[in-house]
């Protein structure tokens, strides 16, 4: 999806901004430029209470510069966004213009953040941390879709 052009900037930027966080729809819809210092963003979940730190991913700084050339000089918010059934109506069109058929909302971006994750090597009680789940039982759902990854690619090697 981050190849094909999308008509909504900002469902973009924060989609992907997502994918590169594991932040959640609520708490980039709220995000706002003074949270972000020294490569972090510090910030209360909105469906936890709890007070967050996350260190940014190059390619989510990446996405910050980008907003920024797009946002108003004055703007307080990193992304300037309508409700959720607007934006995920625009990645439902974003997404089948990549020649995507599955279904898709905001909430995949966690998902995507998860499974990049622990595809990249970060270890699961890692991942959780930086999800904000408070029980790590939650978090080893994605170590399962990777592991059924593993199972899958190891199918394709040839016999001799």
């Amino acid at each position: 999806m981050a190849a094909t052009k999308c008509s909504r900037a900002q469902a973009k930027n924060s989609f992907l901004f997502g994918c590169f966080t594991g932040m959640r729809i609520s708490d980039i819809k709220k995000l706002e430029w003074k949270d972000i210092e020294d490569g972090y963003i510090s910030f209360i979940q909105k469906k936890t209470g709890n007070a967050e730190r996350l260190p940014l991913s190059a390619q989510a700084k990446l996405i910050l510069d980008e907003q920024k050339r797009l946002q108003n000089a004055n703007s307080e918010k990193v992304f300037s966004l309508p409700h959720r059934n607007a934006i995920n109506s625009w990645l439902k069109n974003w997404a089948k213009r990549a020649g995507i058929t599955k279904r898709i909302s905001f909430h995949k971006s966690r998902h995507t953040f998860a499974t990049l994750s622990l595809i990249s090597g970060i270890d699961l009680y890692t991942t959780s941390k930086l999800l904000g789940h408070r029980d790590l039982r939650t978090t080893q759902i994605y170590a399962r879709v990777v592991d059924e990854m593993k199972v899958e690619a190891v199918t394709r090697l040839p016999l001799i």
